[in-house]
C-alpha cells in the first residue's frame, strides 16, 4: 500500500496508522502475519477468509487513515507547501 504522491507521512502518524489497521479488522476478518512500514508504504501478509474482502480492507484502512489525518487545518498547510513549490516563496508571501 503506497501514500499519495508517496508523501512519507505513515512512520509520523504510526497511531493514526494503526487505528485504521484496527478499524479495519472491526469491518473483515483477517488476521495480520506480518507487517513493515516505512514512511510512504507499506507491506502486509494477510490470511483473508475471504479473497474477495482484500480490496476492501486496502480500502477502509486508506479511507480511514485519510478521513483522520487530513483535517481541514491539515489539508490547507499540504495545499500550500505544493503551492510554494510551484511559484516564488515571494509569490505566496507569507499566508
Amino acid at each position: 500500500m503506497v501514500t499519495y504522491n508517496r508523501n512519507p507521512i505513515l512512520i509520523d502518524n504510526i497511531e493514526l496508522l494503526k487505528n485504521a489497521i484496527k478499524y479495519s479488522h472491526t469491518k473483515f476478518d483477517f488476521n495480520i502475519f506480518a507487517i513493515s512500514i516505512m514512511p510512504e508504504h507499506l507491506h502486509m501478509i494477510l490470511k483473508l477468509n475471504s479473497t474477495n474482502d482484500y480490496p476492501k480492507i486496502i480500502y477502509s484502512i486508506k479511507y480511514y487513515f485519510s478521513k483522520h489525518k487530513w483535517t481541514n487545518k491539515n489539508f490547507l498547510k499540504v495545499k500550500l507547501k505544493m503551492a510554494k513549490k510551484v511559484f516564488d516563496k515571494e509569490d505566496i508571501g507569507n499566508i
